[in-house]
């Protein structure tokens, strides 16, 4: 009977500590999202467009936008974490809403679309490559949690596109692509370096090769299209036919069994691929 009731006590213990650990955790994702989110109501382009469009109904729910917002964080701050996701969501909702009645003000809205749509491109394929270093690096949980981050300000901004705020929506897509670019640079700087990879054979470290530089050839192509028409697309031609060259010449050094040459071949574009990456969308 003793035994019974310890391990009942055991197990009490262990399901209040995991609720504790799971608590936390939607505590600090709440408070991320609202962190992220609080340049949206204050500050942003969409804001101050608002805020300048003399639309009284526009500035009405902009107003209602920033206190469901101060509604949320003062949930939070007591601990209702589902409370706070709730009137989170129906801040941006408001807040977007308030954009969309303000109207997208006319002037070089075009040329503010096709921006907006460029820096989307190169957002999505940063995006990849800090996926692809992340996993490379075994990076921890600070970099995995940046990366939800930066799908959020994603989905924000698609929001503030769709209701024609291309520069409010650049404007997160720039706070996302600062965001990627310093988290790549601090992987590739060592400072979240776990472990590295080890392989069990000579063909398993060309497989993992192969595979990455796949990934890689797949975000400079997609990234190529921001830059069609300037300076920069001749550099990632270049780029992306010296990768499929040797790509090419690793794969035939592979059939006849010649692994180790193969990956001679394919180590020195792999290196140089995430500069060539961020070269080109900086």
């Amino acid at each position: 009977m003793k035994r019974i009731v310890l391990c009942l006590a055991i197990s009490a213990a262990a399901s209040a500590w995991t609720g504790t650990v799971l608590a936390d955790a939607a505590l600090d994702s709440v408070r991320n999202q609202l962190k992220t989110a609080a340049h949206l109501f204050e500050d942003s382009s969409a804001a101050k467009r608002v805020a300048a469009s003399g639309n009284t109904d526009a500035q009405t729910l902009h107003k209602q936008a920033r206190a469901l917002f101060k509604q949320a964080t003062e949930a939070l701050d007591i601990g209702k974490v589902d409370e706070a996701k709730i009137l989170l969501s129906n801040a941006k909702k408001t807040m977007f809403k308030a954009v969309r009645t303000a109207g997208s003000g006319g002037a070089r809205v075009d040329k503010a679309k096709n921006d907006y749509e460029m820096r989307a491109l190169s957002i999505l394929a940063l995006l990849k490559a800090q996926s692809r270093v992340t996993d490379e690096k075994h990076a921890g949980e600070a970099e995995q949690r940046l990366h939800w981050q930066v799908e959020t300000l994603l989905e924000d901004a698609g929001t503030l596109y769709q209701n024609g705020d291309y520069a409010g929506g650049r404007q997160m897509l720039n706070q996302a692509y600062d965001m990627l670019r310093v988290s790549i640079e601090r992987m590739r700087g060592g400072e979240t370096l776990v472990n590295k990879v080890e392989f069990h054979t000579v063909e398993d470290e060309y497989n993992y090769y192969w595979r990455k530089t796949s990934s890689q050839y797949e975000a400079i192509t997609m990234a190529a299209r921001s830059v069609a028409g300037t300076q920069k697309e001749k550099m990632v031609q270049k780029f992306s036919q010296k990768m499929q060259d040797a790509r090419n010449q690793a794969s035939n050094l592979a059939e006849k069994g010649d692994f180790e040459e193969a990956i001679k071949v394919l180590q020195p574009v792999f290196k140089s691929a995430p500069f060539q990456l961020m070269s080109l969308l900086r």
